[in-house]
């Protein structure tokens, strides 16, 4: 599922977020856009 699908129907999107962080922290912004399938901007921001 892509991000925008999951985040669009989420209620508390902080926590998603958060973890899209720490993964990018320990893997790299480019690992983390793949993981969760959205782009390097994205998880930039």
């Amino acid at each position: 599922m892509r991000y925008y699908q999951i985040i669009k129907g989420m209620s508390s999107k902080f926590n998603h977020r958060l973890k899209m962080i720490e993964y990018a922290l320990q893997h790299g912004i480019s690992q983390a856009a793949k993981e969760y399938q959205t782009i390097r901007k994205t998880v930039r921001k």
